[in-house]
């Protein structure tokens, strides 16, 4: 069990590192392939964008798309969040279907860290959370 974690958080490890090597400079938010994801919702907040999820939760969400050597494409998100009391920097990684129209959860990182499953569970949990409370604050102030 502990090799397969182990083997995990380094397959996760991997995918952000290619991101990184892969990045596609300028995409800005006019890639339709970012604009997809930034604009999608999860099965698990079907409520809110991603967009709004990581404008609630990350501090400074930044947006990146590329594409692997082997022609995967992906899109990152990264920000600051507050982990055990101390800032830390977030990377999230979404694998993306461009036929399909469709993407998913592929890694998260806290200081380039690979996180497991339990921990991108909750982190979905928590930007969602994030995301629903800060569209009530903005419904009470109006």
């Amino acid at each position: 069990m502990k090799k397969m974690l182990i083997g995990l958080g380094l397959l996760a490890m991997i995918s952000i590192a290619a991101a990184a090597i892969w990045y596609a400079p300028g995409s800005g938010g006019n890639s339709p392939l970012e604009a997809m994801v930034r604009n999608g919702k999860l099965e698990r907040c079907p409520k809110h964008t991603l967009s709004q999820m990581a404008d609630s939760f990350l501090s400074s969400p930044a947006w990146e798309r590329g594409k692997t050597r082997d022609g995967l494409e992906f899109v990152n998100v990264r920000g600051g969040l507050i982990y055990m009391e101390k800032p830390v920097e977030a990377a999230v990684q979404f694998m993306v279907d461009r036929k399909a129209g469709k993407f998913t959860l592929h890694a998260f990182e806290l200081n380039g860290i690979p996180q497991t499953g339990p921990f991108r569970r909750a982190l979905i949990r928590k930007m969602c959370d994030r995301a629903a409370l800060v569209t009530l604050e903005k419904e009470e102030t109006t």
